[in-house]
């Protein structure tokens, strides 16, 4: 039999993950929506929004906590990504971090840096 015509097993697999994928992503940004027309018009009560923050961050806020609590894959998708924008970042400003393990013990230093330009 061809190749064409052999029903594979991803062809069966993938139209049962993509619907509810979707769905997650949907109701996603319909939480992020619910929450930045209503900011936008000033519906909201000021107290609910952070003096730090505008309705589209709350409203974010809100979309991708949707998002991590219905699909936690996000998360774990999002968390080396951020890691290595962040390496990057840091990179072009002259901070070199050797490896995650550098990275795990960062948090443990408390009040001394000791910063040495070449």
């Amino acid at each position: 039999m061809y190749a064409c015509c052999e029903t594979l097993y991803i062809s069966s697999f993938v139209p049962q993950i993509v619907p509810s994928h979707f769905k997650v992503v949907a109701a996603a940004f319909l939480t992020w929506l619910g929450w930045f027309i209503p900011g936008q018009l000033h519906l909201l009560p000021q107290q609910w929004i952070p003096k730090a923050m505008d309705s589209f961050e709350l409203a974010l806020q809100f979309g991708i906590s949707v998002l991590v609590v219905a699909c936690p894959c996000a998360l774990g998708l999002a968390t080396p990504t951020a890691v290595m924008v962040a390496t990057g970042k840091g990179a072009s400003q002259g901070v070199l971090i050797k490896g995650g393990n550098a990275l795990e013990k960062a948090h443990k230093v408390t009040d001394q840096f000791l910063f040495r330009r070449f």
